[in-house]
């Protein structure tokens, strides 16, 4: 039987028929469906009604249309053994995804594909900046690192990846 492996993301995902799943983002269509091949794969993420373009093609896709029911499904998530938690990208979302994990003794891979410092930086000014700082300080001391690039960790301790995308010489060594 293979691991449980939940991913958890903030990407707006949509279902315009309410079994096919769509997004924008490739890396949220094929990070799941490679690792579906060695995990029982099940998504939780943010719900659009945008039709998007890239369908995802798995069989367990949970979208939220909240933060409340987003936390939820997480919470949801607490009794499952012998399963493991990727978190892709820190945001909001995801930053008290991370902190109910945190709760309940749950050790999440947190993926980062982009340097988010600069992302916030660039939408929010020194405020966000600040604010992903927080966000950034707080989850890399529960959690284990996953960058496309090293700068992206910080000074952290981490793993990187390379192409950011994750390929499969990657898979093949999961």
């Amino acid at each position: 039987m293979k691991k449980k492996l939940f991913i958890i993301s903030s990407e707006k995902i949509s279902s315009p028929d309410g079994k096919d799943f769509y997004c924008d983002n490739i890396d949220m269509q094929s990070t799941p469906e490679k690792l579906n091949k060695h995990f029982d794969v099940h998504v939780i993420s943010k719900k659009t009604k945008k039709v998007k373009s890239k369908q995802i093609k798995i069989n367990s896709i949970n979208i939220s249309e909240n933060i409340f029911k987003y936390i939820i499904q997480i919470i949801k998530t607490r009794n499952e053994t012998n399963s493991k938690y990727l978190i892709v990208s820190i945001s909001p979302y995801t930053f008290f995804a991370s902190l109910v994990l945190w709760i309940f003794k749950k050790k999440p891979y947190v993926y980062l594909r982009s340097n988010g410092f600069e992302e916030y930086k660039v939408l929010l000014g020194s405020i966000g900046y600040f604010m992903y700082f927080l966000m950034f300080s707080i989850i890399s001391n529960f959690s284990i690192l996953i960058a496309c690039r090293e700068h992206i960790l910080n000074g952290k301790k981490g793993f990187t990846v390379k192409p950011s995308l994750l390929d499969e010489k990657w898979a093949s060594n999961i």
